[in-house]
């Protein structure tokens, strides 16, 4: 064989994985959408678009034994304002994302998003539309693997 059919032969197969290793990279890129560009650990974006104010709040994860890991407490969130945070925590065990608040004397508490063992990247997105109705909360999340919409 000669020099060229040798290098056309080899050229091939590794031009073939480089196009099936860029196209799973992209595939990836693509399937994380909006939330492609943040850093691992947990990040959480909470947006307030109804008129009232947000009140002090906790984020936290819990686990199937009610064991909680603070995530964030935040601030009182005005009108159009938005709360983000980002921490290098992984989980190690299965854990919901959820978050919790109190409005005259009445506790809320609502499970954003599952948060898989060792998921290396989740992300929540959260507009908050009126936090008297049960259904007030918009919820877009990413949970290492794909990303989910919620009303």
């Amino acid at each position: 064989m000669t020099k060229k059919k040798i290098f056309v032969l080899l050229s091939i197969p590794v031009g073939l994985l480089i196009l099936v290793v860029g196209a799973l990279f992209a595939y990836k890129q693509i399937s994380q959408g909006e939330f492609s560009t943040l850093p691992d650990g947990i990040n959480v974006s909470i947006y307030n678009a109804s008129q009232d104010t947000i009140p002090e709040s906790k984020l936290y994860l819990v686990n199937g034994d009610e064991e909680r890991v603070v995530l964030s407490d935040f601030p009182e969130l005005k009108e159009k304002n938005t709360f983000s945070f980002n921490t290098k925590f992984v989980p190690d065990q299965d854990y919901n994302l959820a978050i919790s608040y109190e409005i005259n004397g009445e506790k809320y508490e609502k499970i954003i998003m599952y948060a898989g063992a060792n998921a290396t990247k989740l992300g929540a997105k959260i507009t908050v539309h009126s936090i008297k109705e049960k259904n007030g909360i918009k919820l877009k999340t990413y949970d290492g693997f794909r990303v989910y919409e919620e009303e």
